[in-house]
């Protein structure tokens, strides 16, 4: 599946990373579920510090997508993301973030 039809295929409950800037600590990467999809962004809720954060994310911000039994295509694919569970689709390899935290395969 390329990255267009992952994208096209997410569904609510969804996992995905994305980038998110914090005023004390910079740039990070967050993972949640989507709570809900339009036609070229989804929302997540989520908990940071201790608030909880709602945001709109374009679907074109989405750096990678959580594996599941529903979007897992191969037993073995997928990458792990440092500080995350699970294995992720990885759309966008060369954003700074995704290089500090991408592990090796395995």
């Amino acid at each position: 599946m390329n990255n267009q039809q992952l994208l096209d295929n997410l569904q609510e409950g969804d996992y995905v990373a994305f980038a998110w800037k914090d005023n004390i600590l910079g740039n990070t990467i967050i993972v949640d579920q989507i709570t809900s999809i339009n036609e070229d962004q989804v929302l997540v809720h989520f908990l940071y510090g201790h608030s909880g954060e709602a945001e709109w994310i374009k679907k074109e911000d989405i750096l990678a997508i959580g594996i599941t039994d529903r979007t897992r295509v191969d037993k073995l694919e997928g990458y792990k993301l440092q500080g995350w569970r699970g294995r992720f689709y990885i759309l966008n390899f060369t954003h700074h973030l995704i290089r500090e935290k991408l592990q090796i395969r395995n």
